[in-house]
């Protein structure tokens, strides 16, 4: 009995021997696995992120074809071609000891913008209209330097209604253009653009912006946004795109070089350039309900340019890209 006893203590030891030894193996399996998923995981996190990272950078920098850098604890670099708004991207990443790479295909497109029939658009009726002092809205085509555009001259303003161009009529010695005041039905509505505008805005600002502060630049426009009344005042500078949902007032020596997209839904959007020489180039849309008011003192100057609106079009800020194809 002792002898038996003796060999079922050995058998049973070396059984859980044997058990013990596939369970630290499976242990260990285990946890290489889920590592190398961490890894990976990682990397493929890493790889999504350095082409995000990329296609901000290329935005801006038509150039450059080769970037690299760190990110999260890992390592990147990307090569680029590119061949009219066809972009392929060659991503390489690594997280420890595990290296991931990817390539795609990419269409660059921007985003939707409003089309200019005028300098001045109204996308809303009954409009009040003055201007006095020594203002001018004009529809001819000039550059941001203030030399000829490439374009035909548009009208000064246009306006939705018959009627509205008659309230019009009466300041058409302010305005220059080819008409001074045209009647159509296909003025731009901002509520097609406001929301995405909103959305991607590079910069909120207060109800009031005075100084010298310059918002973007011709080739990194800016979305500036302001859900409220706006005052701009000083030698504010904006390259881009102002959208303002409330009354709008400048002054001082502000300088815009782009749209500016005033509105209102509940109230009467009131529009006033009041004293100063402010200066506008590229177009500028209103719509409020009826009876919204637009005022021009002073000496404001508020132009087409197709060079200012195509820059904001083409800039930065409104590129975006669809994904053609993805090898993972």
């Amino acid at each position: 009995m002792g002898r038996t006893a003796v060999l079922m203590v050995i058998g049973l030891s070396v059984i859980v021997g044997i058990f013990t030894l596939k369970l630290n193996s499976t242990s260990s399996d285990a946890v290489e696995t889920s590592l190398y998923q961490y890894n990976f995981s990682m990397a493929r996190n890493i790889a999504h992120s350095a082409v995000s990272i990329v296609l901000h950078q290329i935005q801006s920098d038509k150039t450059t074809t080769s970037f690299t850098g760190t990110f999260n604890n890992g390592t990147y670099s990307i090569s680029k071609s590119q061949v009219g708004d066809t972009i392929w991207l060659s991503v390489t990443s690594t997280f420890a000891d595990t290296t991931l790479s990817m390539r795609l295909k990419l269409m660059q497109y921007p985003k939707p913008f409003p089309k200019t029939n005028a300098a001045v658009g109204f996308a809303s009726d009954s409009i009040n209209f003055s201007m006095s002092g020594s203002p001018q809205i004009s529809g001819q085509d000039v550059n941001t330097d203030g030399s000829p555009g490439p374009n035909p001259t548009l009208p000064a303003v246009t306006v939705p209604t018959a009627y509205d161009s008659s309230k019009v009529a009466p300041d058409s010695s302010y305005l220059t253009g080819s008409p001074k005041v045209a009647v159509s039905d296909s003025i731009p509505q901002p509520q097609a653009y406001i929301d995405e505008y909103f959305a991607d805005a590079t910069v909120t600002l207060p109800s009031s912006v005075s100084g010298n502060d310059t918002y973007g630049s011709a080739t990194d426009p800016a979305i500036a946004v302001r859900d409220g009344d706006l005052s701009l005042s000083g030698g504010t500078t904006i390259y881009g795109i102002l959208v303002v949902k409330g009354n709008l007032t400048i002054s001082g020596s502000v300088r815009i070089y782009g749209i500016v997209i005033n509105y209102g839904s509940n109230v009467t959007v009131d529009i006033t350039t009041t004293t100063g020489t402010p200066k506008i180039y590229g177009g500028f849309l209103m719509s409020g309900p009826p009876k919204s008011t637009f005022t021009m003192k002073g000496n404001g100057y508020y132009t087409y340019s197709s060079q200012a609106l195509n820059n904001v079009k083409n800039g930065s800020t409104l590129l975006a890209y669809h994904i053609l194809d993805w090898w993972e």
